[in-house]
Formats: structure tokens, C-alpha cells, sequence
């Protein structure tokens, strides 16, 4: 039977997030698109080699995409199924989300 500790990710707790005193833990991190759709996680996930190649493939601007928060769009929405493995801009959001994270904890180094 596998021990406990074999299964934990080995974190450099050197490269971790520090805690802001000054910034409330219950307040939300805003991390712009641009630095979660790295050119990599979109050429990984698509046939675009940046989010900027992405878009103009489109028929949507920049401040379209940013005022879809919370809000579905019929087009986009088909748009991002026909364009990648994701069933929705939510669904391609939270995976780039989790690689951003784990990127910035020094589990993985490809995102």
C-alpha cells in the first residue's frame, strides 16, 4: 500500500504566494485573459497560436468578450465548441484558471 506522503505534490515553498495583510483573503483575485490564455494554453487548446489570434478569427472585440461576464452568448459559446475541446468560455476559463494556479504554485511549469 502507497504511504500517504506519495502521493502529495512536492511544493518549493519558497516559490509559494505570500499572504497580504493588507488584502483581504474574502476578496476576489482578478487575473486579466490575457495572462490566463497564454499564447501556449491556446495553441495546447486550439488551432490559434495566441488569444489575439482567437479573437480575430471571430466575430467578437475584445470589450464584447469582457462584458460576457457572467452572461451567456449563444455565438461565443458555439464558436469556443467549434474551436476547442471545451464545451463553453466557462469551461475554457476554469481549465486555464487551474493551470494559472498550478503554474504559480510550482506544480506544473508548462502553462
Amino acid at each position: 500500500m502507497p504511504r500517504v506522503q506519495e502521493n502529495v505534490f512536492h511544493l518549493n515553498p519558497h516559490r509559494l504566494p505570500r499572504p497580504d495583510d493588507a488584502i483581504s483573503a474574502s476578496r476576489p483575485i482578478f487575473v486579466p485573459v490575457n495572462e490566463l490564455l497564454t499564447p501556449l494554453f491556446v495553441s495546447r487548446h486550439t488551432r490559434f497560436l495566441n488569444f489575439t489570434a482567437l479573437l480575430s478569427a471571430s466575430e467578437f472585440s475584445p470589450d464584447q468578450i469582457a462584458s460576457l461576464e457572467g452572461k451567456a452568448n449563444h455565438e461565443w459559446e458555439a464558436f469556443i465548441r467549434r474551436i476547442s475541446r471545451f464545451s463553453d468560455w466557462s469551461a475554457m476559463l476554469k481549465e486555464a484558471r487551474g493551470e494559472w494556479i498550478m503554474q504559480r504554485l510550482g506544480v506544473c511549469t508548462h502553462a
